[in-house]
């Protein structure tokens, strides 16, 4: 379903209206940006342009104007034209020292970070170091016997920290200092490229449980 206040960002840009920017992490190790603001923005243009958004298609909706039940192949050439030379601003910024730390980057992540609804300390993890480790949580989250364990699946991804506070422990508690975001944010910086062999001890381990 349509949002009013999606139907609300693509009229903005119809109208000429200037809109929020955007803010992006340029990752110095790999060169890519990160969305740390204005994710559901972006989406917003991309399922519009598409014509289809949680496979239904994507009519404007909640609008006054003369583009209510529009989509985009209905749009006049015209406002097309204005949407397609619309300006959405981006601010990038990249962290240069100190080199390999994550902390002040998920500070930025919460601080900058203007959604209805806000990332979880999980979600920014997830963000930040993307890669082998991260999709190796999200495996072992569909193990069968985990999930009749914690139950249902958490949209916010408590469930996935909660396997990545077990390794941590598991392998750092005598390194354990306060706060616990702290710590699990470091340790998922450094298990973030492992890959293949490296994942089959922590696979054992948790399927032991």
């Amino acid at each position: 379903m349509v949002s009013d206040q999606s139907s609300r960002f693509i009229e903005s840009l119809l109208l000429g209206l200037p809109v929020p920017g955007i803010f992006l992490f340029k990752e110095s190790e790999t060169g890519k940006h990160l969305v740390i603001d204005g994710q559901q923005r972006l989406k917003t243009l991309t399922y519009f342009y598409k014509g289809v958004i949680n496979g239904k298609q994507f009519s404007l909706t909640g609008l006054d104007s003369q583009w209510n039940t529009l989509t985009y192949e209905t749009l006049p050439d015209a406002d097309k034209a204005r949407l397609d030379d619309s300006v959405v601003h981006a601010t990038v910024f990249k962290q240069d020292l100190p080199e390999g730390e994550i902390n002040s980057v998920y500070e930025v992540f919460e601080r900058i970070n203007t959604g209805g609804v806000k990332l979880s300390p999980q979600e920014i993890r997830s963000c930040i170091c993307h890669g082998p480790f991260n999709e190796f949580l999200h495996e072992m989250n569909r193990n069968a016997d985990w999930r009749s364990i914690y139950g249902a699946t958490s949209k916010r991804l408590k469930d996935i920290e909660v396997i990545l506070r077990f390794f941590a422990f598991v392998e750092k508690a005598s390194d354990y200092e306060s706060p616990m975001k702290r710590f699990l944010n470091d340790f998922m910086k450094s298990k973030r490229y492992l890959d293949g062999n490296e994942l089959i001890p922590y696979k054992e381990i948790f399927n032991e449980l």
